[in-house]
């Protein structure tokens, strides 16, 4: 089953690996009351424009069909166009976008090609089965 791995924010130009886990949660908020409050933090240099986004915007569930965006805020939040109301879930594949606020687009990825030669150049440094595992 091909399910997305890689989270890249158009706006930032950053990409993220996903954690391999049953949730992944996507916010404003880093930390609340000193817990790690999401796994992937969404935010913009505009302060004004990062405050449009919620605290918990939304969350990445792993289903038995592959990944599902469950919509936790009242902001909007549209996956491939279509506008996901709170509470409510829709599946995530491979190139879905998803848009935040109206202020953040995020594109679900395959690894990228780079990711592989960063890979392929830290094998090829130290190839020890503990390299091999952490990657």
């Amino acid at each position: 089953l091909m399910i997305p791995s890689v989270v890249y924010i158009e706006e930032t130009g950053l990409s993220f690996i996903l954690p391999d886990q049953p949730v992944v949660s996507f916010g404003r908020l880093a930390t609340f009351n000193g817990v790690k409050a999401n796994d992937i933090i969404l935010k913009l240099s505009d302060s004004s424009l990062t405050n449009q986004i919620s605290r918990w915007h939304f969350e990445l569930i792993q289903s038995i069909d592959g990944l599902v965006v469950h919509a936790l805020s009242a902001n909007a939040t549209e996956v491939d166009g279509k506008l996901i109301s709170q509470g409510n879930c829709v599946p995530l594949k491979i190139g879905s976008k998803v848009r935040i606020a109206g202020v953040l687009n995020l594109r679900f990825l395959a690894h990228m090609k780079s990711q592989n030669k960063i890979e392929k150049t830290v094998i090829n440094i130290k190839s020890s089965p503990v390299y091999h595992s952490q990657i």
